[in-house]
């Protein structure tokens, strides 16, 4: 006798997310048949600053020197890349992995050095240790003890200090700072060439209870940032709802703050390539920073603007 069955139900990918799969399929085939490596960002323990716009080779030259027409954003890598190197551990030249895209929203704020600035959400402390190598002053913030933890450790690592406080940012009255990070929590879609389970993981819903987050966090951020400072607000998203639309609510809202473009010199000196917008803010794409190597080939999706206060 033949049974009846439950016919099988597969979950499927939101279809906002459908725009995220586009947008890197790109980078997805270029890299299909390579492993990804882990990135690094080098800081210079001498100078204090993060040499993040170009990477270190065997001799510890900056390759910078070697490829004047296309600096490279990554340090090194521990694929053991020809030209390259691989990484080693050095008392002169601490070390802490990032992608290469998240090393870019702390050096909009310029030169920091003597400079109170508060890295909020920080943990894990990537960009706490880039600020404070750069020689700012950095009270860094996150409501997550346990990952505070973490990013104390990574300090204690690099032998660089900041201060700590475990707090929910929106409810956080300090400073006011000369500078402000805000690395607001987000889908992460940007990170899909190193997770690409994300469709399947997130749903409109998420989005829209994100972008309310991130509304409040960037308003009490603009609170926290002395007339004059400079605020930058980033997420590792690829959606509009999380990055342009919350950048652009605030400045409707907002008489005090005004957007702080990307300047063509900054863009330069960065090698931030045709990673801007029209209105001057940072965007990357997991399809961007191309190689021929194709396990060096990628970056994180990362949107970020710099707004001043009034």
């Amino acid at each position: 006798m033949l049974r009846a069955t439950r016919p099988r139900t597969r979950t499927r990918p939101d279809p906002r997310m459908a725009r995220s799969l586009l947008v890197v399929l790109c980078t997805l085939l270029a890299l299909c048949a390579s492993p990804l490596p882990d990135m690094v960002v080098a800081v210079d323990g001498m100078s204090g600053a993060c040499c993040g716009t170009s990477c270190c080779c065997a001799d510890a030259t900056p390759c910078g020197a070697r490829e004047q027409t296309q600096p490279r954003l990554v340090a090194a890598c521990k694929c053991g890349h020809p030209d390259r190197g691989s990484v080693h551990a050095s008392p002169e030249v601490p070390r802490a992995c990032a992608d290469a895209a998240a090393a870019l929203p702390a050096k909009l704020l310029g030169v920091v050095r003597g400079m109170s600035v508060a890295d909020l959400c920080a943990a894990p402390g990537g960009k706490t240790v880039q600020l404070a190598a750069a020689g700012a002053q950095v009270v860094a913030v996150d409501r997550s003890e346990r990952r505070l933890a973490r990013l104390k450790q990574n300090l204690a690592r690099l032998g660089l200090a900041a201060e700590t406080v475990a707090v929910d940012v929106a409810q956080w009255h300090a400073g006011p700072f000369d500078a402000v990070l805000l690395d607001a929590p987000c889908s992460s879609t940007g990170t899909i060439r190193r997770h690409p389970d994300i469709p399947w993981l997130k749903r409109e819903a998420d989005i829209a209870k994100l972008a309310a987050v991130q509304r409040r966090l960037i308003a009490q951020a603009a609170e926290l940032t002395k007339p004059g400072g400079t605020l930058v607000y980033c997420t590792c998203s690829l959606e509009p709802e999380e990055g342009v639309d919350v950048v652009s609510d605030l400045l409707s809202n907002n008489s005090s703050l005004r957007r702080l473009p990307i300047t063509t010199a900054e863009q330069n000196n960065l090698g931030l390539g045709p990673w801007l917008t029209s209105e001057g803010d940072l965007r990357t794409l997991p399809c961007h920073l191309g190689d021929p190597d194709s396990r060096m080939a990628g970056i994180d999706g990362f949107y970020a603007a710099r707004l001043q206060r009034i």
